[in-house]
C-alpha cells in the first residue's frame, strides 16, 4: 500500500539537513510500528521517499514522503503512533492513500508556494511602494532574464514563465491566504505585522527555482544590496498539476486521515 504523509518542520529541526532527515524518520517508522515494506537484496531498506528537499533554515508546514507498507494498515492508529514519535518542531498534518499507478512525490511535484517575510521594520520600501515596484519587475515584463550559476555551469534563464503567482502583502499569522493550506503558520514566528512575499514557483528536476534567486534580483533592480535585506523563508506546499491545474501533493489519493483541516487547492 502507497501512503503519502504531510509534514511541517519547524524551530531547531529547520538546521538539520535532508539525509538526516531522512535517517530520522527511518527510525520514527520503526519506533511508531509502522508495516513498512522493504527493498530486496543484500542491503533491504524501508521503501520510501521523499519530495523536493527543503534548505537548511528553511521552515515548512508542506513536506512531503512517500512509504510503502503492508495491507491492512490502520491509517488512524498509524497517524497518532508516528505523531506521537515526533521530537519538538517535527510535525505530522496528514497521511493520504495513494493509488497503486501514481507517482512518487518527487517525481510529481511541479510547484512550490512561500511566503517570504522582512523582519518587522526592515522592509527596503513601504507596501504600496513595493506592489507597484513588483508590478514594474514582474506583472508588466515580457522576460526577467537572469544568469543561473551552478557548481559546473551558467546559463541564462528567463524567471517571468517559471514564477506562477506573486502577491505581497502584511503578513498576519493564522491568516490562509487564498488558496493556501489551513495549516497554522510557523509557531516560532515573530513578524506579525512585517511586509510579506506569497509567491509560487516552479520546482521539481527540470527548472527548480530558489525563493532566494527571484528576491536577489528583484532586489537588484531596486538598486538595492540583497545582502542588507535578510528574508525568512517559510515553505507552505507542493503541487502538481492535473488537467492544467495545480493542486497540493496532499490532495492526490484516495482516502486522507488528517490532524488539522486540508481543502482542495486548485490555483
Amino acid at each position: 500500500m502507497k501512503i503519502r504523509i504531510r509534514f511541517g518542520k519547524h524551530g531547531a529541526m529547520k538546521y538539520i539537513g535532508h539525509l538526516d532527515i531522512m535517517r530520522y524518520f527511518q527510525k520514527a517508522m520503526r519506533r511508531a510500528r509502522i508495516p513498512m515494506k522493504f527493498s530486496q537484496g543484500y542491503h533491504p531498506h524501508p521503501i520510501m521517499s521523499f519530495a523536493e528537499p527543503l534548505g537548511l533554515g528553511i521552515t515548512s508546514d508542506g513536506e512531503y514522503m512517500d512509504i510503502e507498507t503492508e495491507e491492512g494498515l490502520d491509517g488512524l492508529s498509524a497517524m497518532k503512533a508516528l505523531g506521537e514519535t515526533m521530537v519538538d518542531g517535527m510535525v505530522i498534518h496528514s497521511l493520504r492513500r495513494l493509488p497503486e499507478n501514481a507517482k512518487n512525490a518527487m517525481a510529481s511535484v511541479e510547484a512550490s508556494s512561500y511566503r517570504l517575510t522582512y523582519r518587522r521594520g526592515k522592509a527596503p520600501l513601504q507596501l504600496r511602494e513595493l506592489i507597484d515596484a513588483r508590478e514594474d519587475f514582474y506583472d508588466r515584463a515580457e522576460h526577467i532574464t537572469i544568469v543561473k550559476k551552478t557548481k559546473k555551469s551558467e546559463r541564462s534563464l528567463d524567471l517571468k514563465p517559471l514564477i506562477y503567482r506573486w502577491e505581497i502583502e502584511t503578513f498576519v499569522p493564522n491568516t490562509a491566504a487564498k488558496g493556501q493550506s489551513d495549516f497554522p503558520i510557523d509557531p516560532s514566528d515573530e513578524e506579525c505585522g512585517s511586509i510579506c512575499h506569497r509567491i509560487m514557483l516552479s520546482s521539481g528536476s527540470t527548472d527548480n527555482i530558489k525563493p532566494d534567486l527571484v528576491m536577489e534580483h528583484f532586489h537588484r533592480f531596486l538598486g538595492l544590496d540583497p545582502q542588507e535585506y535578510a528574508i525568512r523563508v517559510y515553505r507552505e506546499d507542493m503541487f502538481t498539476r492535473v488537467d492544467g491545474q495545480f493542486i497540493s501533493l496532499e490532495d492526490v489519493g484516495e482516502e486522507t486521515f488528517l490532524i488539522g483541516v486540508s481543502n482542495l487547492r486548485r490555483l
